[in-house]
């Protein structure tokens, strides 16, 4: 039995990425109580246990957020388009079935997502021609070369 995760009156409070974490224990068929039984943990232990990680997750969602805005990233109706054609290959459906059980909260959250999709290649691609390091034997290579040219 699929526990609904989101309605656990036991996990009010939590953020995001704790619940998708449980969501993901719950698709490999755990119920959150088998879980929490089967590693020793109480609700509160296990909140603490994901607490480092969120906080890091939030922190750079929310400066990719921030990044996103600052650079004018807009996503269009056409880019939510194709995101939903990829996740309908994924899970071989029809788009448009897709769509239509998704609520205008998943497709702002889905445009929010993709906003910092752009922002996180905008970032690697300004550091890309930065991110080159020589190696030391490259460095002699060119030294030799800069020698040999006076």
């Amino acid at each position: 039995m699929e526990e609904n995760w989101q309605d656990n009156p036991k996990l009010a409070g939590m953020d995001r990425s704790k619940l998708d974490m449980l969501q993901q224990m719950a698709q490999q068929g755990l119920s959150m109580d088998q879980y929490l039984q089967f590693s020793g943990l109480t609700i509160d232990q296990l909140k603490e246990q994901v607490r480092p990680d969120a906080i890091t997750r939030i922190k750079s969602s929310l400066v990719l957020e921030q990044i996103a805005k600052e650079e004018n990233i807009e996503i269009t109706d056409e880019d939510v388009d194709a995101e939903i054609e990829k996740m309908a290959k994924m899970y071989n459906m029809e788009a448009d079935k897709l769509k239509e059980y998704m609520g205008e909260d998943e497709k702002e959250n889905m445009k929010q997502d993709l906003a910092v999709q752009k922002a996180v290649e905008l970032i690697t691609e300004s550091v890309k021609p930065r991110a080159k390091a020589k190696t030391k034997k490259e460095k002699e290579a060119e030294a030799a070369e800069a020698e040999t040219a006076e």
